[in-house]
């Protein structure tokens, strides 16, 4: 197997899936699902495409194995996040390779992933290598707004194209290196957004978050607990570090009745942030150390 062209060419088919703009809403997914239908019937890969709505389609092809094991699905989502141009130092939907890296919507979220699940599929087709399981390529629509014409409406309506599956490899994950180590780590993500639950010890004088005490323990009292300290807002106020609490007149405790009036809170920063949360997806290395990554 030629690694170093797989690689090239991986890069230039995220190329070429990153100009199609599947931006949810609206999604327009159709767009995507051809183009890797086209990829796959290269190859001699059949695959199907169903739409939920109109434009908005799925696609799956399967390689078959010898049915000793169940099979492996390897699904990524075709529909990408809008993009704010004026966050971008380049054209969100141009697939632009620039000091080594690849730029484009959807570049890490998550067509990057999608084509190297793809390239995978070719790699095994190619190589004509044995399987023990089906390895099922699922493109599905409309993650980014609920998967109600994607992966929900697939379950719902085409489970047969799941059949027999065991396993499925989604997002995220990845291949990480450093120049520390002997050889990249492949890192798989098998949750998130579960509990996590922590046991904490604190050791001192107990008191109330409404009253300070001299007699609380400081997080300032100890070097390595600066930044934390910094972030709490107890020290290196006024470009001094507080050794001691200090209490402002409006900050003392007063009765219920005679707390003074409230000014109205303002959302400072949050639409900055909401718009910084468009910023531009970067996927890298490019075809440069394309070696490395596929080794």
């Amino acid at each position: 197997m030629d690694w170093t062209g797989l690689g090239d060419e991986a890069i230039d088919l995220l190329r070429r899936y990153l100009t199609i703009d599947t931006t949810n809403p609206p999604g327009g997914e159709i767009a995507g699902a051809r183009f890797l239908a086209e990829v796959l019937a290269r190859e001699g890969l059949a695959s199907e495409i169903a739409e939920s709505a109109p434009g908005r389609a799925s696609l799956v092809a399967r390689l078959p194995g010898d049915g000793a094991l169940g099979g492996v699905v390897l699904h990524h989502h075709i529909d990408v996040v809008y993009a704010d141009r004026r966050y971008w130092s380049v054209d969100p939907f141009a697939g632009e390779v620039r000091d080594g890296f690849l730029y484009g919507r959807g570049a890490l979220d998550m067509k990057g992933i999608g084509v190297l699940q793809l390239a995978a599929v070719l790699a095994l087709k190619r190589s004509g290598t044995p399987l023990t399981r089906d390895v099922i390529f699922l493109a599905t629509a409309d993650e980014e707004a609920g998967s109600a014409f994607g992966a929900a409406w697939v379950a719902a309506e085409r489970r047969h194209w799941l059949a027999g599956a065991e396993y499925a490899l989604s997002e995220f994950g990845g291949i990480i290196t450093d120049a520390r180590w002997r050889t990249a780590v492949g890192a798989i993500h098998v949750s998130e957004k579960t509990a996590l639950a922590l046991r904490l010890t604190a050791r001192g004088e107990p008191g109330h978050g409404s009253r300070l005490s001299t007699r609380s323990p400081r997080l300032h009292d100890r070097p390595e607990q600066q930044g934390a300290d910094h972030v709490a807002g107890n020290a290196e106020r006024d470009g001094r570090s507080r050794t001691e609490p200090e209490l402002d007149p409006d900050e003392r405790v007063h009765p219920v009745d005679e707390l003074p009036e409230l000014p109205e809170l303002a959302l400072v920063g949050v639409e900055q942030a909401a718009e910084r949360a468009h910023g531009q997806d970067a996927i890298g290395p490019s075809a440069a150390a394309a070696p490395s990554v596929w080794r």
